[in-house]
């Protein structure tokens, strides 16, 4: 099966939650977007000290109430 391309739309709303992430202080350093074996559509992996800091599960959550607090639709 053919792999979808990555538009736009894509690019922006990565672009987005790179911007609401660096103002909540999670410090980014490493932003791409990759199809990764386990699944078969594009995801935006993200790394930074604080998430590994914070561990995977609460990692998650800086994530989660950063776009939340932003009203960013991130589900």
């Amino acid at each position: 099966m053919g792999k979808t391309s990555l538009v736009g739309y894509d690019m922006e709303t990565g672009l987005k939650i790179l911007q609401i992430l660096d103002e909540a202080g999670l410090q980014v350093k490493v932003a791409v977007w990759a199809i990764l074996p386990e699944y078969d559509e594009w995801r935006l992996v993200l790394f930074s000290r604080k998430f590994d800091a914070a561990g995977l599960t609460n990692a998650f959550g800086l994530i989660h109430r950063a776009l939340d607090a932003a009203a960013f639709p991130w589900n």
